[in-house]
């Protein structure tokens, strides 16, 4: 449980302290590429793994990747029991016995096959591999199953990994001694063999290394290999795998290492957990291990170990394997493991919009990996050309990418024309081909013009690869950004890489006008469409409107309005900018008022807005009310007002916590990955609030109530401002002085003989400790 509060602090402390974001992605806490290795164009190390689908990183191939499963051990042991009994039962029916049944199910057999009259109990009459027991007298097959079936509560993984629960090794060595006298009285070497692993095993797991080891020497001196069919048998590197652990908890690391090393050679379905348990810390240690081997090919596939470990280079191994063994199978998924750490770190690496990030936080690219990566390319030329590998084709391949990640277009094309003259038969190598065809050719589009527009759009519509291949739709994004903004497309490019909402949280004009010359387009070609999804040239100048209105050009904004037809003015919503309030609600998202009808569209409310200034301009009728209902409309409508919405399309009430950190209306905050734009500046909305103090007088209703709302603008400007510094806790208001809020003062002393007055402090707590601490 410790352990999970400990994460949960740690997830808490991540995401609760708000998160610097760049303005091209989000938080990301691994390296983002891409990668299009087939992972079928390597035999699986492990039988029975599938590499279906499984279109993902290499890097680690025994940890991730190749991991074995425990339904691979249990195909692998049921496979052994099948052919030792001739292929004469049912495999269901023998992985039912030896995994599913119960204590009392094979105490029930015993007493039946040891009886003359007992028929098969009930509960087995149908299963196989019961009567076959039964019918042949196979009693001590079925002690065996009844005592394996005893001992597999104490070895199998118990509880969670963040909470194990403790074994009982009482228990656990009264089996052992148990097992050792059912060992002595079983005839069937094979039988004695199966004991041996359960004994070895289960003293392994009790952490009694010595008596794993003497166990080992005792019992299986006493086994005939040749009956046993020792060298046919998985049981043999299952119980090594024992042992080896004994040795490396003794402090016996390399004799363990070179144990492991066999496992991994000789066993496939145990070649993950040998690979895990592989330790060699030193050059001492390696060097006694190469000289523990017995042959070359060994000390290969020792090799093969320290390869393939995530944080190794692996050339130098990779020379040398080859050297001692050209046929070593692990040859081929060490070089993918390579081939994926330069693909990591190169491919797409001009327009990847996460290179920097990369390289800033995990330096990717490696300094120096371009010098590596011709090494590398070197060794498999010389591979391919000496053909001393089962399968040459797969190193041209490989010759081909490789020299194309490193950025020779022209003698890449060479050798992938010299490969595709050649009839290739195997589907993973004709599919890898295709595919690494295919990032070429998407990595070599060089503007965006309706072909290429044209071929993306058929390539996302119609290519099986592009929906197999898990990285293949940000690899296309990505290049068509990158075109986009290299040819003067902000808008197209931002829609490659996020959807329209993600705009609306931060629009740009340039972004808008973009889009709108596409949407605006007769007949938009299939890729444009893609973009536009059931975006329309209306939701584009709705937008453009009211970026012309956040930046206070009422009269662009209403001329950009008039281009859309006055019938789909409503469907951008109504709204009544001119209500007056006294309190503010940042985090109240819905505050429209819906008691009145007086409500307009956005094309209707900036024709009033517009007439407003006109009227104010020319000094027609109340000049001071037309002053104040437009600043009352600028406040209403800014992130502080409750009629947000006619300038923005988000608000988010965590700006808050940032007023102070925003840069031109811009706030950069997690979950926001292109930044959140918020209506902030209230200059505007201030002038026409002094403007119709001014223009009312002192002590009159207009006049007080323009002041307070003056204020308002002060306080929220003065919030915004670098002089603020947030208080440290509570989210409270420190009380602001009259340099901060000079209309508050102004409010006290010119106006608190008004019915206002008297109605603002009741109603705005902050101004009524302000009035009283005054």
């Amino acid at each position: 449980m410790k352990y999970l509060i400990r994460l949960s602090l740690f997830l808490c402390a991540i995401f609760m302290v708000p998160q610097q974001i760049s303005r091209a992605c989000g938080p990301s806490f691994s390296v983002r590429g891409y990668t299009f290795l087939n992972p079928g164009i390597v035999t699986p190390p492990v039988p029975g793994v599938s590499l279906k689908n499984k279109y993902l990183r290499f890097s680690e191939l025994y940890r991730t990747f190749f991991e074995e499963k425990e339904q691979v051990k249990q195909n692998a042991n049921l496979a052994e029991w099948s052919e030792r009994f001739c292929g004469l039962v049912d495999e269901n029916d023998l992985a039912w016995l030896i995994y599913k049944s119960s204590p009392e199910d094979l105490d029930l057999l015993l007493t039946a096959t040891k009886s003359k009259s007992l028929p098969v109990p009930v509960r087995l009459r149908d299963n196989d591999f019961a009567d076959y027991l039964w019918r042949k007298k196979c009693t001590e097959t079925i002690n065996y199953l009844r005592f394996a079936k005893r001992c597999e509560p104490h070895v199998v993984s118990n509880g969670s990994r963040w909470n194990r629960s403790p074994r009982d090794t009482a228990a656990m060595t009264r089996l052992i001694d148990e097992g050792k006298k059912h060992f002595k009285k079983t005839k069937s070497d094979y039988i004695r063999l199966r004991y041996a692993f359960q004994l070895v095993r289960l003293a392994h797991y009790a952490r009694r290394y010595q008596q794993c080891l003497d166990l080992y020497d005792e019992l299986i001196a006493q086994i005939d290999k040749l009956k046993a069919r020792w060298d046919d048998s998985i049981l043999p590197w299952w119980i090594s795998g024992h042992r080896a652990g004994a040795l490396r908890a003794l402090g016996n690391r390399v004799e363990a290492a070179y144990q492991y090393t066999l496992i991994f050679m000789h066993s496939p379905e145990r070649r993950a957990s040998a690979f895990r348990s592989f330790l060699v810390s030193t050059d001492e240690e390696w060097e006694a291990l190469m000289n523990r081997c017995l042959s070359d090919r060994e000390r290969a596939w020792a090799l093969a170990i320290r390869a393939g470990d995530k944080r190794s280079k692996s050339l130098d191994d990779l020379r040398e394997i080859y050297r001692l063994d050209p046929a070593n199978d692990q040859l081929e998924a060490l070089l993918v493991k390579e081939m994926d750490l330069m693909e990591l770190n190169f491919l797409g690496l001009s327009f990847n919009p996460f290179a920097s990030q990369n390289k800033q936080v995990f330096q990717v690219p490696e300094s120096g990996l371009e010098d590596y990566l011709v090494s590398l390319l070197q060794f498999v030329k010389e591979v391919a050309a000496e053909r001393k590998v089962s399968r040459p084709l797969f190193w041209r391949i490989a010759e081909a990418y490789l020299t194309f990640l490193a950025g020779d277009n022209y003698a890449a094309d060479k050798v992938f024309e010299e490969i595709e003259e050649q009839d290739v038969q195997d589907a993973a190598l004709k599919e890898q081909l295709a595919v690494i065809r295919l990032a070429m050719k998407i990595s070599r589009l060089s503007k965006p013009d309706d072909e290429t527009e044209a071929f993306v759009a058929h390539l996302i519509k119609k290519d099986s690869l592009y929906r197999k291949y898990t990285y293949m739709p940000d690899f296309v994004k990505h290049r068509m950004a990158a075109l986009y903004r290299q040819n003067g497309n902000p808008g197209k490019a931002f829609l490659c890489l996020s959807s329209f909402d993600e705009l609306r949280a931060n629009p740009k004009m340039e972004m808008v006008d973009d889009l709108l010359k596409m949407a605006q387009k007769k007949e938009p070609n299939a890729f444009e469409r893609m973009l536009l999804r059931n975006l329309t040239a209306n939701d584009l100048l709705d937008m453009k409107a009211s970026l012309y209105m956040a930046r206070g050009e009422m009269e662009a904004a209403y001329e950009t309005y008039r281009r859309m037809p006055a019938a789909n003015w409503d469907d951008y919503g109504l709204y009544n900018v001119f209500r007056e309030t006294t309190r503010d609600c940042i985090r109240c998202y819905r505050r429209r008022d819906t008691t009145t009808t007086d409500l307009l569209n956005k094309g209707e409310l900036l024709e009033n807005l517009i007439d407003l200034d006109y009227k104010t301009r020319a000094g027609i009728g109340n000049v001071a009310m037309h002053h104040y209902r437009l600043g009352l409309a600028l406040y209403n409508m800014s992130y502080f007002g409750y009629a947000w919405e006619v300038m923005d399309y988000t608000r988010s009430g965590a700006t808050w916590n940032f007023l102070n950190k925003g840069k031109d209306g811009e706030f950069c905050f997690y979950p926001y990955f292109n930044c959140i734009r918020e209506n902030t500046d209230l200059s505007k909305a201030l002038y026409h609030f002094q403007k119709a103090r001014l223009l009312a007088g002192v002590e009159t209703e207009l006049g007080a109530r323009a002041a307070f709302q003056a204020a308002r603008c002060e306080q929220k400007m003065h919030f915004a401002s670098d002089a603020w510094q947030p208080p440290p806790c509570c989210n409270n208001m420190p009380m602001l002085t009259e340099k901060e809020i000079p209309h508050y003062q102004k409010l006290k002393e010119q106006y608190s003989s008004t019915q206002f007055y008297q109605q603002v402090i009741s109603e705005c707590k902050y101004f009524a400790a302000y009035a009283t601490r005054q």
